[in-house]
């Protein structure tokens, strides 16, 4: 029997592309989606060979419902991947708004959280196995030394605050699940269409660096990382 794997934001660059990883390895992937684009999700995950169902970061009862239909459908749930995000709001650090914090921190962190802690109550614990892999970004760095703060991206501090934050979830879930298996990556400018909100001079200037990755080489470094082989 074939594990189910949950992919939020799966209608997005990265998200459609571990979908796709997924199922050529003969696993099922669940297209998690926003009500809006349940007609795009349920086409990629007729591509795919896998399930569309809404999963809506800022919507618990969204969560509930798709988790009570994972339930329903039977085959065992043995992976998620939190790809889901509002693209960056580009401004300084003064001039962050609360409603881009609220934005981000519920879709970075509350919906993931909460999510979380339904696969594992409903899924995981009751085998004692899982993966789970975060989707973080290289816009807020890493510490050059263990008292150095890491060097992240200027203006984008809503998105980037929000990342630190799903950073703290999956800690925690590793911390109180050690038998989980949690992970994540740490793209840096990915060619998809979250790159629409960068004005296109910056972005001409770093393909001329070669700075840019594909959402397929992302992806493929997601399924590695989950290391679903001995789970499913």
């Amino acid at each position: 029997m074939s594990g189910l794997v949950v992919i939020t934001g799966a209608t997005g660059g990265i998200g459609r592309c571990v979908a796709r990883q997924l199922g050529n390895q003969g696993l099922v992937p669940v297209v998690g989606h926003r009500r809006h684009k349940s007609e795009e999700a349920r086409a990629i995950a007729e591509a795919c060979g896998g399930l569309s169902i809404a999963f809506d970061m800022a919507d618990p009862s969204s969560i509930d419902h798709g988790i009570a239909l994972l339930a329903k459908d039977g085959r065992p749930v043995v992976g998620a991947v939190l790809a889901a995000s509002p693209p960056p709001v580009i401004a300084p650090f003064g001039k962050i708004s609360a409603a881009d914090h609220s934005l981000f921190w519920t879709a970075n962190v509350v919906g993931p959280q909460y999510l979380l802690a339904g696969l594992v109550r409903q899924f995981f614990r009751p085998r004692k196995a899982g993966s789970v892999a975060a989707v973080l970004t290289g816009a807020i760095g890493v510490p050059e030394a263990a008292s150095a703060l890491p060097k992240v991206m200027s203006s984008m501090g809503a998105y980037s605050i929000s990342k630190f934050g799903l950073l703290g979830v999956i800690a925690q879930l590793n911390s109180e699940f050690p038998w989980l298996r949690v992970t994540s990556v740490m793209p840096g400018f990915t060619e998809t269409d979250m790159l629409k909100v960068f004005d296109e001079r910056f972005l001409d200037q770093l393909r001329l660096q070669g700075a840019f990755t594909k959402p397929e080489d992302v992806a493929v470094e997601i399924v590695d990382r989950l290391a679903l082989s001995a789970i499913k």
